[in-house]
């Protein structure tokens, strides 16, 4: 549930997001606001996991999870947290590169590289819409 005045001042979710990182930009932002976030650790929510992208391991799971990490961090890193990020998101490349390998997962693989690229080419607004 979410105020209508934080709506007004953070904008919606961001649809650039489509599936995977949407919330956690939308909740990036909100905090950004000033904002406090709750967490009701007795909620309940049954969640069929990567139904919306065809499934756990898919090539359509890992095209958007690669392309959508990559922006988030593209939208909200400074510029002393790069580091950080492009040696973190390197190893990620790595052992996921070599997970689809192992398992013969090619087309996934080709998905995940294409995600990688389009995250990194992927034309910034400067807001979200609201």
């Amino acid at each position: 549930m979410v105020k209508r005045e934080v709506l007004e001042k953070v904008g919606l979710m961001d649809e650039d997001f489509f599936v995977y990182q949407e919330e956690t930009d939308f909740c990036y932002r909100v905090r950004k606001a000033g904002y406090h976030l709750l967490l009701v650790p007795q909620a309940k929510v049954w969640h069929k996991v990567s139904l919306s992208s065809g499934g756990s391991e898919s090539a359509s799971e890992h095209y958007w999870m690669a392309k959508n990490g990559i922006l988030f961090y593209r939208k909200h890193a400074v510029w002393w947290q790069w580091p950080f990020v492009v040696a973190w998101r390197s190893g990620s490349a790595i052992k996921t590169t070599l997970r689809l390998l192992s398992r013969g997962k090619w087309k996934s693989l080709c998905a995940y590289w294409s995600g990688i690229y389009d995250g990194i080419t992927f034309p910034l607004r400067k807001t979200a819409p609201v």
